[in-house]
C-alpha cells in the first residue's frame, strides 16, 4: 500500500513540477473547469484536471491519487 501512496505522490509531484500554486482556481460544483486545469480542493488539496468526463465530471490527480469530482464543463472554443 505504501509503495502505491510513493507512486501515487511521485507523479503527482513530476505533473506539478512548475505549477504555481496561486494560479490555482478554488473548487466549487458549480464552477467550470477544463483539461490541464489547476484547482485548489478545500479538502484534497492542490490538483490538476486529467481527464473530462461528460456530462458534467472531471478526474483531477491529487497528491493521494485521483479523484472524480462533479462541475460544470467547459466548452472548449474551435
Amino acid at each position: 500500500m505504501k509503495k502505491k501512496n510513493a507512486k501515487a505522490q511521485s507523479e503527482y509531484d513530476e505533473m506539478m513540477a512548475g505549477v504555481d500554486p496561486k494560479t490555482a482556481i478554488p473548487y466549487n460544483m458549480q464552477a467550470s473547469f477544463g483539461l490541464e486545469d489547476v484547482i485548489d480542493h478545500p479538502v484534497f488539496g492542490l490538483g490538476k484536471v486529467v481527464e473530462i468526463i461528460t456530462p458534467n465530471k472531471i478526474r483531477v490527480r491529487f497528491p493521494e491519487g485521483e479523484k472524480v469530482l462533479i462541475c460544470v464543463l467547459r466548452l472548449e472554443e474551435t
